[in-house]
């Protein structure tokens, strides 16, 4: 659904909202139901509505891996 640069990520893990931002350190948690955000290096966003799965980041790479994403 997306993949590119971004500057920061906001999603809605089991335990609370989670800020990821630009190089963080690894890091994985289990996907809640709420909103994506998506702040893009030229200082768009993008929105979604997400729904379980899985947020990794690894070597400075983050996935999301969701059961629904819907832009």
């Amino acid at each position: 659904m997306f993949d590119g640069e971004a500057s920061r990520l906001l999603v809605r893990a089991k335990g609370g909202d989670v800020g990821i931002m630009a190089n963080h350190i690894d890091y994985a948690a289990s996907v809640g139901t709420g909103m994506v955000r998506i702040s893009l290096d030229d200082g768009g966003v993008k929105t979604a509505a997400c729904s379980g799965g899985i947020l990794s980041i690894k070597n400075k790479t983050t996935r999301l891996i969701a059961d629904t994403f819907e832009w």
